[in-house]
């Protein structure tokens, strides 16, 4: 059989300040065919194989925090296949996963740095399957694949048949370093288990419920203040597929380790569905467009709340998940696995915070809305955003639903620029935008030259002189040097130029290792830039 690599997405949870992990309803991370709207699908007439790691779980470090307990590999193993086994268990899917053994039943070696990384990660591996990776110190994460130590796990398909989209190979690596020290069964951490196996079977991220627990976001349109059901939100409702966890204590990680919100149910049910699937449940499908009601957007988050179940029946979607950004304005939507009888509130939400792998979130200034029935336009005069027309499901039927964005006669026009841009700066005369690019980059803007992006090599950031002609940011430094990203400047249209660094006075002032220069301004003719550099006085580091 003939396999080519498929696209590598990594889909890392990350700890943050709370020790939490940091999209489409759990939809799929891979489209197969997009004109067809066929996802890459493992094959589930027999169980998908898992493997697990070969070497220790976890290992302490030299004064563990009393109480600690070294988790086995038992334990692991064991984690693993809870985790299978609840996404094998939702009952509207035909998905089943099982362990079948470890590395060493397939010839592979214990993972323990990236000598051994490289011969699990990237490889056609024999036996094919999932391998679940121990990295027992973050030492894999780190020297691999350059992940900072705090990320929880990563995972994805890796290998698929190209004839018939059918994914034979993935992987999940679990870092264990991070599992709170009396988690000594990995209950709290089993939500990171299950999380990273859906990438594997490739799920992507999902936002229903997560953003309201983690963030307060409002679990209806924000401008809204009275929505038609209960706004009680608990720990018990966050979606497994959401792109944060909390595994500490009374966190969201024993919730989010089994599978039985909606969502995640409609997520793996659409990718793998049983054969009563389609006429037991009921689905919505519509189109995003614009306030002229022609042209679709892609990139909205869709929510569809039961009225009566708000939480525990929610399911979302990406507009346009299925096509991807090559479909510009495709702007449509479905949400499957909606229950016979109930009647759904059905609204627009703008994403808080989570990457999406698949469909970037677009952030537009209309802002989110109820879909309204009859009255559903792009006049915010006559449409009340915050004015929701329930939508009743019946089994075996699709409900056609499209929400029209608001707009009000007469007001200023917004037009949208790329997703994932951040307007920071507008020169003076109001004709040129410039901004940073979320993940890396600075852009530039202007009506007659559209969006134009200002070399892929510096840092996200980014801010443009007045006159619209200069901007400064932070470049990666070249290899070889103890400067890691370095203050920049661009004079449109010329190339990025490294500013030196200040020469230290007095001189027992020195540059640290890894030295960092930031630009903060630029003077409104682009002649001048101001910033910070780090510095060693003495010893210690400090601002300057």
């Amino acid at each position: 059989m003939q396999k080519n690599k498929s696209k590598f997405i990594i889909s890392a949870l990350l700890l943050v300040i709370v020790g939490v992990i940091g999209v489409n309803a759990g939809g799929p991370l891979f489209i197969w065919n997009a004109e067809q709207r066929i996802p890459y699908r493992w094959d589930v007439t027999s169980p998908v194989k898992i493997y697990t790691d070969l070497g220790a779980f976890e290992v302490l470090p030299p004064v563990p925090p009393v109480g600690t307990v070294l988790v086995t590999n038992e334990i692991a193993d064991a984690t693993v296949a809870f985790a299978a086994q609840q996404w094998t268990d939702v009952d509207t899917s035909s998905f089943q996963a099982q362990v079948f053994g470890d590395f060493g039943s397939i010839g592979l070696p214990d993972v323990k740095d990236a000598t051994t990384a490289a011969l699990v990660f990237g490889p056609d591996n024999v036996g094919d399957g999932i391998h679940f990776v121990y990295d027992a110190d973050a030492t894999v994460l780190q020297t691999f694949f350059g992940a900072p130590s705090n990320v929880l796990g990563i995972a994805s398909p890796e290998w698929a048949d190209e004839a018939t989209g059918t994914i034979t190979e993935g992987w999940v690596i679990i870092n264990a370093k991070q599992r709170w020290f009396t988690d000594n069964t990995l209950a709290m951490y089993a939500g990171v288990f299950t999380h990273e196996l859906g990438h594997a079977i490739n799920l992507a991220h999902s936002q229903t419920n997560g953003a309201a627990w983690f963030s307060f976001d409002p679990v209806g349109p924000r401008s809204c203040t009275i929505v038609p059901y209960p706004i009680n939100v608990t720990v018990a409702d966050v979606e497994t597929m959401y792109p944060f966890i909390n595994q500490r204590p009374n966190g969201s990680g024993i919730a989010q380790s089994t599978v039985e919100r909606a969502d995640d149910k409609a997520a793996i049910s659409d990718l793998y569905p049983d054969s009563g699937y389609s006429t037991t449940k009921g689905s919505i499908t519509g189109k995003i467009l614009q306030t002229d009601g022609k042209e679709g957007i892609t990139g909205i988050n869709v929510i569809a709340r039961n009225l009566t179940n708000p939480y525990a029946d929610a399911v979302s979607a990406m507009s346009g998940d299925y096509v991807r950004v090559q479909a510009g304005n495709d702007g449509t939507f479905t949400l499957n696995g909606l229950t016979p009888g109930a009647n759904y509130a059905l609204y627009t939400d703008m994403i808080v915070q989570g990457g999406f792998p698949t469909v970037q979130p677009l952030y537009v200034p209309e802002g989110e809305e109820f879909y309204n029935g009859a009255n559903e336009s792009g006049d915010g005069l006559t449409d009340d955003r915050c004015q929701a027309e329930p939508i009743a499901v019946v089994a075996g039927s699709t409900v056609e639903a499209e929400i029209t964005l608001n707009s009000v006669k007469a007001a200023p026009p917004f037009m949208g620029l790329a997703p994932g841009t951040g307007a920071r700066t507008i020169s003076s005369d109001g004709k040129v935008v410039g901004g940073p690019i979320s993940g890396g980059g600075t852009f530039r803007w202007t009506e007659e030259g559209g969006y134009e992006t200002l070399n892929l090599t510096q840092l996200a950031g980014g801010v443009m002189s007045r006159d619209g002609n200069a901007f400064a940011s932070e470049t990666w430094a070249p290899g070889g040097t103890r400067i890691t990203h370095q203050a920049s400047l661009l004079r449109y249209p010329g190339q990025w130029e490294r500013l030196p660094l200040p020469v230290p006075d007095p001189p027992a002032i020195t540059f640290p290792c890894d030295t960092t220069s930031h630009s903060w301004g630029i003077a409104a003719d682009g002649k001048a830039v101001s910033g910070m550099v780090w510095l060693d006085i003495n010893g210690p580091l400090s601002g300057g």
